[in-house]
């Protein structure tokens, strides 16, 4: 009798004989390939909608002008940064019917050879029978203010090629176009000494705007720009906390920042009053609702002040940071009450002088070392 086996070919004699690999049965695990997709949504037909809806706004050419106020309309910087309007408008007046493919780099170096020569214009009241706004020349635009412009610009392209109203290969014309670059061992030495900074407050005293001592010594000692402190209002104030504060929730990098207030600022701004919550710490005294601009009572506090005519706002915040530097503070900690995201900005903002790393080194255990 022949018998049967599941594991082999049987022979006449009743003994199994050996079968080939290829015979056996054996379990083959599903290729990850063939597994259910984890995103069943994303189909070769869904990709290739996509692909053409952005062809089709791509063939549509657009002007600088459109592609502005698209960017004013959906960036987030706008709320945090509102100084990007002046230089967004002066780009809609010059270059605004251009389409965006089409504007140069010889153009834009033009368009801001010509803001740079162009006079700065500052409110100064309205006409008493017109009631027009009327300005003032104020002298000639910093190459900062220039470089910003250019800035600006370039965040417009770059809102155009993310979102498919540029190719993404597209070369801005901003980046032909060198601005300057920091180098803090190159720059010049931007921070008031003892000195300056002594006769600079005695002469804000008696200044005809009445809290420009408050504005100038806030911007001493907690480093803050001009814009945080001109956004301050009674809401932002903490001045019964334990470690009396100010909160700017408008800054330039979009990060909220607290600044420590000194017991001679607490006294200032309790002697002025302190503000309702929705009211602004430094109104302006011409334009309700508004806060004040305190370019010109600084501009002439520095006249009286006997300093260099070259002796900017912005310089109070250099020298807070090399105050903070010769004091021995760490870079994180001087990052931390400037609101710097970088430390190559603490460089930028600060100067240690010799003698206050040597005096650092001094209290470290490496000067100890035998």
């Amino acid at each position: 009798m022949t018998v049967v086996h599941s594991q082999g070919r049987s022979s006449a004699c009743g003994t199994e004989e050996p079968v080939a690999s290829c015979d056996r049965l054996s379990f083959v695990p599903p290729s990850p390939l063939d597994l259910p997709s984890p995103a069943p949504g994303m189909t070769a037909a869904t990709l290739a909608d996509r692909l053409a809806a952005k062809v089709r706004r791509l063939q549509r050419r657009h002007t600088v002008a459109e592609v502005i106020r698209q960017y004013v309309a959906a960036a987030e910087v706008m709320k945090t940064d509102p100084g990007r309007a002046s230089p967004l408008r002066m780009w809609v007046q010059m270059i605004g019917d251009r389409y965006m493919d089409e504007v140069t780099p010889d153009e834009v170096a033009e368009v801001l050879a010509m803001y740079a020569e162009q006079p700065v214009l500052r409110y100064a009241g309205r006409d008493p029978i017109t009631k027009q706004r009327l300005y003032r020349p104020f002298g000639q635009r910093s190459t900062s203010t220039v470089t910003r412009a250019k800035v600006v610009l370039s965040a417009v392209f770059t809102y155009a090629k993310s979102n498919a109203l540029l190719p993404a290969g597209h070369h801005s014309p901003t980046a032909e176009i060198k601005g300057r670059g920091f180098n803090a061992a190159q720059l010049p030495d931007r921070s008031l000494n003892g000195e300056e900074v002594e006769r600079l407050l005695a002469y804000a005293r008696t200044a005809p705007w009445c809290k420009l001592f408050l504005f100038v010594l806030m911007a001493l000692t907690t480093g803050a720009r001009m814009g945080e402190l001109r956004r301050l209002k009674g809401r932002h104030l903490r001045l019964d906390a334990d470690d009396p504060c100010a909160i700017a929730e408008e800054t330039k990098n979009g990060d909220p920042k607290v600044m420590p207030l000194s017991d001679t600022v607490v006294k200032e701004i309790r002697r002025w009053g302190v503000p309702g919550p929705e009211d602004w710490l430094f109104p302006s005294p011409r334009m309700p609702g508004q806060p004040i601009d305190p370019s010109a009572s600084y501009k002439a506090l520095v006249k009286r002040a006997g300093l260099t005519r070259n002796t900017r706002f912005h310089d109070l915040r250099h020298t807070a940071g090399t105050i903070f530097a010769n004091e021995g503070r760490s870079e994180s900690e001087i990052a931390a009450l400037l609101g710097h995201r970088t430390l190559t900005m603490v460089a930028r903002y600060s100067r240690v002088q010799p003698h206050a790393k040597a005096k650092v080194f001094r209290a470290s255990a490496l000067s100890k070392l035998k």
